[in-house]
């Protein structure tokens, strides 16, 4: 048995191959680049805290306009009732939006 040369190429997971040398050096390229960026730089920050925003934005109009917001749900369910297929997939299609 010959014994092997192990680099940290071969016992580090997911590595980039693009980012190991021929001698077995890591130079990596973007792994380091992007974490060494400050928060508000990252474009999947920003779609977070608009999604925040947006989430928040629509609850407190929910509650500063609780009446017309409980008319509205009043009337969704009556309407359901009265249409007991469409009413159905209505409220599948309601209940997946607000899921996902």
């Amino acid at each position: 048995l010959t014994p092997t040369r192990t680099t940290m190429a071969d016992s580090t997971p997911f590595m980039n191959m693009d980012d190991v040398e021929q001698d077995g050096s890591i130079h990596p390229t973007n792994a380091t680049q992007t974490n060494n960026r400050p928060w508000y730089l990252n474009w999947k920050n920003w779609i977070k805290i608009t999604i925040l925003l947006i989430l928040v934005a629509v609850i407190v109009l929910a509650i500063v306009y609780s009446k017309t917001t409980k008319r509205i749900f009043t009337d969704f369910l009556t309407w359901m009732q009265d249409n007991a297929v469409a009413g159905s997939f209505a409220f599948i299609a309601l209940y997946w939006f607000c899921t996902v």
